[in-house]
């Protein structure tokens, strides 16, 4: 079971918390907050909900599943960073969540890594990069 897996389930479930004749469900969510004008793929948010009257996104989802391959530090940080660049570009009432989801030993390696000890400074920036050369 992997990440693939998750999508329907996920799609479904978020549906059913909603009205289907007033809210709709996205995978694979591009916004123009998060996308730039380079080439390649445009960052997207996993899953949203929308509102059909006025297209106002009312809840934003970043999933993973532990023990992927993408499921990594560096993966994990990027999705919540999109979470809140998007939260932050439309609107604050804008519900964010992150699912992952697994067996527990595999949830437990996932945040083993430095990206996620206490007193972690600039994770997204490694040691080689920002040491001076004199």
């Amino acid at each position: 079971m992997g990440e693939a897996y998750l999508g329907h389930s996920i799609s479904e479930i978020l549906a059913s918390f909603f009205d289907q004749s007033k809210f709709r469900a996205k995978n694979n969510f591009s916004h123009p907050a998060l996308s730039s004008k380079k080439k390649g793929r445009k960052p997207e948010i996993d899953y949203i909900v929308e509102h059909l009257a006025t297209n106002k996104i009312v809840l934003a989802m970043e999933a993973k599943w532990a023990g992927s391959s993408h499921c990594t530090a560096e993966n994990i940080l990027w999705d919540l960073v999109r979470l809140k660049a998007l939260k932050d570009s439309i609107d604050n009432k804008c519900a964010a969540y992150f699912l992952i989801a697994g067996k527990k030993e595999n949830m437990d390696k996932s945040f083993q890594g430095n990206l996620f000890q206490l007193g972690t400074q600039a994770p997204l920036i490694s040691d080689e990069s920002t040491s001076e050369k004199i």
